[in-house]
């Protein structure tokens, strides 16, 4: 490698000097190292370290007179001639040293995590490698131990193990130890042997490498809210103890650097000693599962009486995977759901093979965490393995389900990650979707509409359960879908709370979202338009109320006191908070909404009220200018507002009177809501319009009514109504719960009625089935029945198999040739 680097120095010198003395110092380095190498070898290879001090003088003067082009060319030979003589000394003197290298796995389940590593050690002629599984212990609720379990028995033929007895590591000092066991004694449920502690190995090797037995959901460095949850992956005493980690992949590494350098105070120092210490060159449970074919896994007589149908072909096979976690968060709901998966597979099992695969501590967890849910969760499991119709496999091999299947379905786990490595479809279960065998369910389908646009003969619409942007031709009635890939989405359900158009561009207003999204009918793409921080980091529904001037739209924070004004031209934003300390003292109720989706625009100003305070914000859209006008009673809050040509009408938030508010003048009528004699306490209002001469409110919730008022008329329409706005020419609202889609042409005085339905069927296998993405969250509409009927239809396709090493190898070679 010198005689290399000495090559490219005499190159590099003309060129880039700067690059050519940092060549010199490594060189320089591993000089010295090489020579504290031999030194310990002891006093017969004198001569070899002085050939490296002259070597290192050399490079010395080389770096002194580096632009000397003569004196370097005279250098460069000469230190040639030092390296070749050198290593011929060094090969024929040197007697062959093999480093030693052990692998300390405790569960046999995880032994993916090091196998590959342990493969391309194995295959090194200069290193002697062992496997050397070590016993773990069940713990008590008080943290005592319990009962000790040795998995040495479980492990690959291929790997030979040596029992950990018989290897006395303290004795032998090897030169690298591999663990993948983070927590040491500070996990809850189990904890291996108090020998094998990282704490202790640490002492008797050269290089302690911790190596995760899982991988992660990918989440960016610059991701605040996702960083808090990675906290207890990054701090643990495997990390803190080990010479090199190693992680899945660079964004990982970035992630694990930021979190330890800020709880190790933020210095430039603890930075450069993480970023020394973490390496991202990946997980070794992906070679694993890439490197291994269906046909070469040993199945279960027992296994292909369920997967085999009578003509000897195989059915579809679903790997269920349920977590101790989810079964902890969700207690007797999550029973449940595991029970109606049951009923739903048992009632296809002639079509689809079900292999249900508990997570392995899910025992020894309920037993020490939740005795009384550990025994009906054994009731369930029992009876499934009783009735035989699927598989059960508490077998350590996960790999082999992963192989074996054509589909995950169940909670979110570590193996998630792995599974979408294969490029076979994922759907994560939800524990509230009861799915019911229904024929209707998999055809037409209505759908909850968060809000909607009309342009020419289509209608633009989101739903609050899908993640992507439907069009539906009002003739046809065709669907068509377009899919926001999930990399791109911060929430996968409730995501936006308003939409709207601006030329040929529809933009996704965030409600749980955290950026603004902008989809080019044109072009169908989508685009993120990123928001400050400080506001997306606040844990609140962000946005729902949006107003259109010229080339701005004006957005109204929901939980946040904020508004935003968004240049639709070049996608610039200001963010006007002047109002915000005058509101305070009016806000009657700061856990409630600032404001809903309702605003006016006359002229250059536009007028929203407020849900927590009796007031009216007025803004002028050129200047932003503020005024808060107070209208109305004290404690109570508006949800919408229209305007009859003279003045405007607020109606209540929840219970409450109707308000009509003149501007000008300040003058103020209040109208009690009334449905044959009583007051209407409960019903809260989406939205309220002025047409025909008559004030007309939607209810969010109740059965609605009529009511005379005076000589006019104010009228509460019947139903469940999600939204409502208004155009220039028509308004534009939606029922719930009828699934139809009103429009009113102002001008024309017509009103069509649109019913909403889509193919659920075909949306859905459009969405699991995507090409890159291959991940879908489960909901009413996107269900396992629909993924079964993904499969069903689906041929069987060749899977793509890696023989090579790839992320074993390069961690090894790494933590080989590393300081």
């Amino acid at each position: 490698m010198l005689v290399e680097a000495n090559e490219v120095i005499g190159r590099l010198c003309k060129s880039n000097t700067d690059g050519a003395l940092e060549l010199l110092g490594q060189c320089q380095e591993s000089a010295i190292l090489l020579g504290n190498l031999i030194e310990s070898k002891g006093d017969g290879y004198a001569e070899l370290v002085e050939i490296l001090e002259n070597y290192c003088e050399n490079i010395y003067q080389m770096s002194i007179a580096i632009s000397a082009e003569e004196q370097i060319r005279k250098l460069s030979k000469k230190i040639q001639k030092q390296l070749i003589y050198l290593n011929n000394k060094i090969q024929h003197e040197i007697p062959e040293d093999k480093k030693e290298v052990v692998f300390f796995p405790y569960k046999a389940s995880m032994w993916d995590s090091l196998e590959s590593v342990w493969m391309a050690a194995d295959a090194d002629e200069d290193t002697d490698a062992y496997v050397v599984p070590i016993p773990y212990y069940d713990k008590n609720p008080d943290g005592t131990f319990r009962e000790m379990h040795y998995e040495g028995d479980q492990y690959p033929d291929y790997a030979p193990v040596t029992n950990y007895e018989e290897y006395d590591f303290e004795e032998r000092r090897p030169d690298i130890i591999f663990i993948h066991n983070p927590y040491d004694q500070f996990n809850y449920v189990t904890s291996v042997h108090p020998r094998f502690y990282s704490g202790n190995l640490k002492q008797y090797t050269e290089k302690l490498v911790y190596i995760p037995y899982f991988i992660l959901g990918e989440i960016k460095p610059d991701d605040e809210e996702a960083l808090k949850g990675m906290k207890h992956f990054c701090i643990n005493e495997a990390v803190k103890n080990a010479d090199k980690v190693i992680v899945q992949s660079e964004d990982m590494r970035q992630v694990y650097i930021k979190v330890l350098t800020e709880e190790s105070g933020g210095s430039k120092e603890a930075r450069d000693y993480w970023e020394k210490k973490i390496d991202g060159s990946g997980s070794p449970k992906v070679d694993k599962v890439l490197r291994t074919k269906k046909e070469d896994l040993e199945i279960p007589e027992e296994w292909l009486k369920v997967i085999q149908k009578p003509d000897g072909s195989w059915k579809k096979i679903v790997f269920y995977n349920t977590s101790v976690t989810a079964l902890l968060q969700y207690d007797e709901q999550m029973l449940k759901k595991i029970e109606n998966v049951f009923q739903i597979f048992q009632e296809n099992k002639d079509e689809v093979a079900f292999l249900w695969r508990p997570h392995p501590l899910m025992e020894s967890t309920l037993v020490s965490m939740r005795p009384e849910l550990w025994e009906n969760y054994r009731k369930i499991r029992e009876k499934y393995r009783e009735k035989g119709w699927g598989i059960y496999d508490d077998t350590a091999d996960v790999d082999r389900a992963i192989i074996l299947s054509d589909a995950y379905y169940g909670d979110g786990s570590s193996i998630v990650q792995l599974y979408q490595k294969t490029g076979k479809p994922v759907m994560l279960q939800n524990v509230n979707a009861i799915n019911a065998e229904e024929e209707e369910q998999s055809k037409v389908c209505k759908v909850v509409i968060g809000d909607a646009i009309i342009l020419n003969n289509k209608i633009w619409f989101f739903s609050i359960n899908f993640r992507g942007l439907f069009s539906m031709d009002v003739t046809s009635k065709t669907v068509e879908y377009y899919d926001i890939p999930s990399k791109m989405l911060y929430s996968q359900k409730n995501a936006f709370g308003s939409m709207a158009l601006m030329g040929s561009k529809i933009y996704l207003i965030p409600h749980n979202e955290k950026s603004i999204f902008c989809f080019d009918i044109n072009d169908k793409e989508f685009k993120k338009i990123e928001l400050n921080k400080k506001i997306t980091d606040c844990n609140k529904t962000l946005f729902m109320g949006i107003g259109k001037y010229q080339k701005y739209l004006f957005i109204m924070g929901t939980e946040i006191p904020i508004i935003i004004r968004l240049n639709t031209e070049d996608d610039s934003i200001e963010y006007i908070t002047r109002w915000e300390k005058d509101i305070k003292k009016l806000v009657f109720d700061s856990r409630d909404a600032y404001f809903r989706k309702q605003c006016i625009i006359l002229k250059n100003k536009l007028f929203v009220p407020f849900c927590n305070a009796n007031a009216v914000l007025e803004l002028d859209c050129d200047s932003l200018k503020t005024v808060i006008h107070i209208v109305g009673m004290e404690k109570q809050g508006y949800s919408g507002i229209c305007y009859d040509g003279n003045s405007f009408w607020l109606s209540p938030r929840r219970s409450g009177s109707l308000v009509k508010w003149n501007n000008k003048t300040g003058l103020e009528r209040s109208v009690m809501i009334n449905k044959t004699g009583k007051e209407l306490e409960s019903l809260s209002f989406v939205g309220i319009t002025y047409y025909d001469k008559r004030i007309c409110l939607l209810p969010f919730y109740g059965e609605g009514g009529e009511s005379q008022i005076g000589s006019g008329e104010i009228i509460i329409l019947q139903g469940q109504y999600c939204f409502l706005y208004e155009e220039a020419d028509s308004i534009i609202y939606y029922e719930k719960e009828q699934g139809v889609l009103t429009k009113i042409n102002k001008g024309k005085n017509e009103i069509s009625r649109i019913g909403i339905r889509i193919n659920c069927e075909e949306v859905n296998i459009s969405l699991i089935m995507k090409e890159q993405e291959n991940y879908v969250l489960e909901t009413e509409e996107i269900n396992v029945l629909q993924l079964m009927k993904v499969l069903k239809n689906k041929e069987n396709e060749l899977f793509l198999h890696s023989d090579i090493l790839g992320v074993g190898k390069e961690i090894y070679e790494y933590s080989i040739y590393t300081v």
